[in-house]
């Protein structure tokens, strides 16, 4: 199942993946930690754990976020901490900000104003001030619109094929190889499927 298509915030319940660009480019996606399913990790691929559920309030303009793995919702506590251990009540209720295109969104929580989802140069996931590391990009399933899915297996029998290769680091094919942004000559086990994920 591949994620590739923008999410508008059009239409109640969807299940998205949620891209993010910590190490400064949109490349890893927001996920559940796989063996600590309350906390939010910003190290996520495509796979089940970064799924989530989109769960209007106000024709899109407010939204919660489930994740698909664990039924929790993604919140912002008062003391500043975000999980993903919330239900249904005003902590989880976010107000969906477009950045100009369809599925570029700042998320800032509806019961604590100025206080954003942001995950940090470092891959840090906590509260921001809805500078540019509160940017995220919504994909749902099918369809274009991501720059080009990678949702069919290479079976060696073409020559020149572009390809990303995934890995189960953390017990899940979740993550892919890539060079190291910053330092290309390196190889690195943190990507998603974007440009420096490309073989």
């Amino acid at each position: 199942m591949a994620f590739k298509a923008q999410y508008a915030f059009a239409v109640s319940g969807k299940e998205v993946v949620i891209q993010h660009k910590a190490g400064g480019d949109f490349n890893k996606f927001l996920r559940v930690k796989p063996g600590a399913l309350g906390q939010a990790d910003s190290q996520g691929g495509q796979g089940e754990f970064a799924r989530w559920i989109v769960e209007h309030e106000g024709n899109g303009t407010r939204v919660r976020l489930k994740s698909k793995k664990s039924g929790k919702y993604l919140r912002i506590m008062k003391d500043g901490e975000i999980n993903v251990e919330g239900g249904t009540g005003p902590l989880t209720l976010f107000k969906v900000q477009k950045q100009g295109e369809a599925n570029l969104v700042k998320l800032e929580s509806n019961k604590f104003e100025g206080k954003y989802i942001s995950v940090k140069k470092n891959g840090d996931v906590n509260v921001g001030n809805g500078g540019p590391w509160t940017e995220l990009k919504f994909f749902r399933e099918d369809g274009g619109g991501a720059g080009g899915a990678f949702d069919k297996p290479y079976i060696f029998k073409v020559s020149g094929k572009e390809i990303v290769i995934q890995h189960k680091k953390g017990g899940d094919y979740d993550k892919f190889l890539r060079v190291k942004p910053g330092d290309l000559g390196k190889a690195d086990s943190q990507g998603g499927q974007g440009e420096f994920a490309r073989w």
